[in-house]
């Protein structure tokens, strides 16, 4: 390692080697391969195996589980907790993402302020935006823009829809569009 920076903490096979000419400071990698690309990011916590490994240039993200943002590579202020939360590809455009339980927001990659608790919540939004969804599978298919569904399975059907509002279990199951 050539860390340019201080105050990191590094456990496990390969976490935080990053590259060479690296300057980061403040950020804690427990795990094999835990922030293992990081170069320019700061004050960020990895736990687990493969956490976080993909960032590059993330600052203030948490990253906790097997796999928890394992292709992440330039997230801000993300929170992103459970095995394969937050799997896919996030870029800045991803920015202030919550994902909470396993598989939550998986495929994000560019769609900022989503927010997603539950197994499998938001499971398929890649850049739609300012959605939450709260609950067992809630939103898993959805991918618009401004929905709040609150509920297990609610807004299960959701496809393209924006500025949806769904609570209870169940809620909203046959709207897919509008």
């Amino acid at each position: 390692q050539n860390v340019t920076a201080g105050g990191n903490t590094y456990v496990g096979h390969n976490a935080g080697v990053g590259v060479a000419g690296q300057s980061h400071a403040g950020n804690t990698g427990i795990g094999k391969d835990a922030l293992l690309a990081l170069r320019d990011g700061g004050h960020n916590v990895a736990v687990g195996i493969d956490s976080g490994t993909a960032l590059t240039t993330g600052n203030q993200n948490v990253f906790l589980g097997t796999g928890a943002g394992y292709a992440t590579q330039d997230v801000d202020k993300a929170v992103i907790i459970g095995t394969d939360a937050g799997l896919g590809v996030m870029t800045d455009g991803a920015d202030h993402t919550v994902a909470i339980g396993y598989a939550a927001l998986t495929a994000l990659t560019t769609g900022g302020g989503n927010i997603g608790i539950g197994y499998n919540a938001l499971k398929a939004v890649t850049g739609g935006t300012h959605n939450t969804a709260v609950g067992y599978t809630s939103g898993d298919v959805c991918t618009g823009d401004g929905n709040t569904l609150l509920g297990s399975v609610a807004g299960g059907a959701i496809l393209a829809g924006d500025g949806n509002t769904c609570i209870g279990q169940n809620a909203g199951d046959v709207i897919t569009d509008g």
